[in-house]
């Protein structure tokens, strides 16, 4: 080979050596541009960490526009009717399913699955896989989204018969509280010349078990929720109803005013604020009043309330005057007749101003919100606040975050501890978590003492133990 082919072999390879330098680098720009990408940014004034982030929507599926905290699940519909589910535990997405149109409203939650409302059919889709199960049109124009009940079990496979699902609950505008069975059944829908079904599919419907027609024929425009078997209902009657899922109802109690609220269940009280500038507090197993407290402002959103305890914290959004923060002290006494029965009774703690409702809460802090968000319970803004105070820790007020979701926790529980779920700018969800230092000083566990040996009378111990001895010894001696 010459030394002419030589020196162009050798500039071939430095030129394919540069090139893959290149390359490299390029490929190195694009991973780090990608990581750069996938990176949260921290509002500089949240105190608190990253606990998780999903991640981002993709533009194609549209910008989230609201979102719901269901349980195990963070539900959230973007602008191009898609719902995508999120698991609240780390963040990992379930499923999605796109709608007709937007929802009309939030989306009801059970064991097994989610129910939406799109143009006023119900739309039941199957919580763990996505996939709708049934859609249904009911004969009445529904005023709120339905309690759903899931059936004792669910049938192994569907035969000829009807056989009943789940069984919902919903206000219509008619006036009415109406109760709703879900069935199916398989049908067949082609058959052939020798009348063999050549294809089948499952059947759904609805039937009309009962209704409950108000006397004034006033509105339910707040969710039914249920406990303990009983279902609680409020509407513009000014009425705060109990039945149970025969249709049996209680006496109503009757407000000054007409609900603004949301109920709000507790073990022991349903909350409910009030067209006369009220918070009410009702006993939940008689639907008497425990008390009322004048905001002497328009009540707004969701009433907040602990678990009842020595330290139970409700907090009431207004429309004009702030959160207000009540400390409800519980019943006391009973039992013998010699003990006088204290009633429960609350005070009035704090207020602070321009905070629009309650995100969630822990054993130490409440989270407010600021700047409610237009058609749902979303907030721009979140800030801390001391529960036994009322004293702002810190406000986020900087950008990064479209809104905060609402997380009525009960912070008792394992499973509900506070966490601070927000919609970012760049269109992903995120959570964040108190930072170690700001839950309180840790009571240190002493180590627990050694177990003294137990003593025989008249016996030493043969552990070596020669003060013991001697002891028996000289007593041993004195008897003598």
């Amino acid at each position: 080979m010459t030394f002419a082919k030589l020196l162009g072999c050798a500039a071939l390879a430095l030129a394919l050596f540069c090139g893959a330098l290149r390359a490299g680098e390029q490929t190195d720009l694009i991973q780090t541009s990608e990581i750069e990408g996938r990176k949260v940014v921290m509002p500089p004034d949240l105190n608190m960490e990253l606990d998780w982030y999903a991640p981002a929507v993709a533009p194609e599926a549209g910008n989230i526009v609201k979102g719901w905290v269901k349980g195990e699940l963070i539900l959230l519909e973007t602008d191009k009717h898609y719902l995508i589910a999120v698991r609240r535990e780390d963040g990992t997405e379930q499923w999605r399913s796109i709608q007709e149109e937007e929802l009309r409203y939030e989306p009801s939650v059970s064991a097994n699955n989610v129910v939406v409302n799109v143009k006023n059919y119900l739309v039941a889709i199957e919580k763990r896989s996505g996939e709708i199960r049934w859609r249904l049109l009911p004969n009445f124009v529904m005023s709120d989204t339905p309690l759903v009940i899931d059936p004792a079990a669910y049938p192994k496979t569907y035969n000829k018969d009807w056989q009943n699902l789940e069984a919902l609950y919903v206000g219509g505008w008619d006036g009415r509280l109406h109760a709703l069975n879900t069935r199916g059944r398989v049908t067949t829908y082609i058959r052939d010349r020798a009348g063999d079904a050549t294809f089948a599919a499952p059947d759904f419907d609805i039937i009309y078990p009962w209704h409950k027609t108000l006397s004034t024929r006033g509105k339910i425009t707040v969710p039914a929720v249920m406990y303990d078997e009983l279902i609680y209902y409020t509407a513009d009657d000014k009425n705060v109803y109990a039945v149970n899922r025969d249709g049996e109802g209680r006496e109503p109690y009757t407000m000054q005013g007409e609900p603004v609220t949301p109920l709000t269940l507790t073990s022991a009280t349903a909350y409910v604020g009030s067209r006369d500038f009220s918070l009410y507090a009702i006993d939940r197993l008689t639907l008497k009043k425990k008390w009322a407290y004048p905001s002497g402002a328009l009540p707004m959103g969701t009433v907040f309330s602990d678990e009842p305890s020595e330290r139970t914290l409700v907090c009431l959004g207004t429309e004009s005057d702030g959160v207000h923060g009540l400390r409800v002290t519980p019943t006391k006494g009973g039992g013998p007749k010699d003990v006088m029965v204290v009633p429960e009774s609350f005070e009035f703690a704090w207020k602070v101003p321009g905070a629009a409702g309650a995100i969630g809460a822990s054993e130490r802090w409440v989270y407010l919100g600021y700047g409610r968000t237009t058609g749902f319970s979303g907030y721009r803004q979140a800030a801390c606040v001391d529960k036994d105070s009322g004293k702002v820790k810190w406000k986020s007020e900087s950008k990064g975050v479209r809104f905060y979701i609402e997380f009525a926790n009960s912070w008792r529980r394992s499973d509900q501890q506070l966490r601070l779920y927000a919609v970012t700018e760049d269109n992903r969800l995120v959570s964040f978590r108190e930072k170690t230092a700001n839950l309180g000083p840790v009571a240190e566990k002493k180590a627990a003492a050694p177990e003294a040996p137990k003593k025989v009378p008249g016996q030493a111990h043969a552990a070596g133990d020669k003060t013991e001895a001697k002891t028996e010894a000289a007593k041993t001696e004195e008897k003598k």
